[in-house]
């Protein structure tokens, strides 16, 4: 930068690593997103229970467990850096989300189960 500015080399390279995070952040719900079409296409197509929908849920599960780590370490970056920032910096809703599309995994894994013991039965 030129002479005069209030930028230095620290806050360049903490501003790129921060937009970076943010980043691969949003890439994670990005796929996310991605994959979650991709389950309800086959839903709606009346495949509900097959082993790759339980598949596609578990990593939707794990990829919002992974995007609530990274939102709570920016945010806890964002805290340190900050005097005025108020709340707690770990992302419980992110979390939360993440088991509960994990359950739903588990749901469907119990529900095929079942069904493939009822066709074997038949």
């Amino acid at each position: 930068m030129g002479k005069g500015t209030a930028y230095t080399d620290a806050t360049q390279k903490s501003f790129l690593i921060e937009v970076l995070i943010r980043a691969v952040d949003m890439n994670i719900l990005l796929i996310a997103g991605i994959l979650l079409i991709i389950v309800v296409s086959k839903i709606n197509k009346g495949l509900v229970f097959v082993w790759q929908n339980i598949t596609l849920f578990r990593w939707i599960g794990y990829l919002l467990g992974f995007h609530a780590l990274v939102s709570s370490v920016i945010n806890y970056v964002e805290k340190q850096a900050s005097d005025t920032f108020v709340g707690n910096p770990f992302d419980y809703r992110g979390m939360i989300a993440a088991i509960f599309v994990l359950m739903v995994a588990e749901i469907f894994a119990i529900g095929l189960r079942m069904k493939e013991e009822q066709d074997l039965t038949v």
